[in-house]
């Protein structure tokens, strides 16, 4: 594993090759990622491909031959080629190879790219299909940001300000998997007060979203803003108790619990056409 770094004159930022995972967020010496503490999560902030959530069975089936297929994904813990590396700029390449192919059959490259632009950071997902073969995926972003996120604040500080007004009900989970029965929604308006009571049954997932951003952010506007267009889903977690939340950008999501078919009909799976690429971004402007 090689760590990678470029900087601007408003941040820094670090990613590993394992998973081209981001390692490291700093504006004016400030570190905003969370740093792993195997205590709570042993993560930064994972790429989730080929899938987002969980299977049923944790299984992928592809005509009707089941494939074993871990929660999120393979792309996390596999190590990236970084193929470019300029002063705001940082681009990895996966490819499919023998241990994907046991996992997931089908021919893909997978591009995940950072650039820095003033104080925001850009996440590119490129999956390019180079195959006459369709090429089924899901694909989305898990960064954890610590929480409080800023010196001399409080947990109780922050809240996540919605771009519009939401649906009543949002989706949860039961055993990994979207349960049949909804949750009413927790957003005062457009307003989500943190707090740790609120990750008792995991994550808060909001489906076929109004909203293209949501800034984490204290009461007098100071965090950060992510921006996701394209992205239909969002996800939001932490482990209650712990100094950190997850604001996740996703096309695609857990399986329902009724449903254990072919993975090209799974909900939420996006099916590329044969020699043809489909581009995702969303990015994290820092305002502190």
């Amino acid at each position: 594993m090689t760590i990678y770094e470029i900087a601007n004159d408003e941040m820094q930022i670090s990613v590993k090759s394992q998973g081209a995972e981001l390692y490291s967020v700093k504006s004016h010496n400030i570190e905003l990622l969370w740093q792993a503490d195997p205590q709570f999560w042993p993560r930064h902030a994972p790429n989730l491909f080929p899938i987002v959530g969980r299977l049923k069975n944790d299984q992928l089936i592809h005509q009707g031959k089941p494939y074993p297929m871990t929660q999120h994904g393979f792309a996390r813990d596999m190590e990236f080629e970084c193929i470019e590396q300029e002063n705001s700029l940082l681009m990895f390449r996966l490819t499919d190879n023998e241990q994907t192919r046991c996992q997931y059959p089908f021919l893909f490259e997978l591009l995940v790219s950072y650039a820095l632009l003033g104080s925001r950071l850009m996440i590119v997902y490129t999956v390019r299909n180079y195959h006459e073969q369709e090429l089924p995926f899901s694909i989305g972003g898990h960064p954890g940001f610590n929480w409080p996120l800023l010196p001399d604040t409080i947990s109780s500080d922050y809240h996540i300000r919605f771009e519009h007004e939401e649906a009543a009900h949002i989706w949860q989970l039961k055993n990994g998997l979207i349960s049949q029965e909804l949750r009413n929604s927790p957003l005062e308006g457009k307003s989500l007060m943190l707090s740790a009571e609120l990750f008792e049954n995991d994550a808060l997932i909001f489906p076929d979203l109004n909203s293209q951003s949501v800034s984490y952010q204290t009461k007098d506007g100071k965090g950060i803003t992510f921006d996701f267009t394209g992205f239909p889903d969002l996800g939001i977690w932490t482990k209650p108790g712990a100094p950190f939340i997850c604001i996740e950008p996703w096309s695609g999501h857990a399986s329902p619990e009724s449903f254990a078919g072919e993975f090209t009909e799974k909900p939420g799976v996006h099916v590329l056409p044969p020699f043809s690429e489909h581009s995702l971004s969303y990015s994290v402007n820092i305002h502190i």
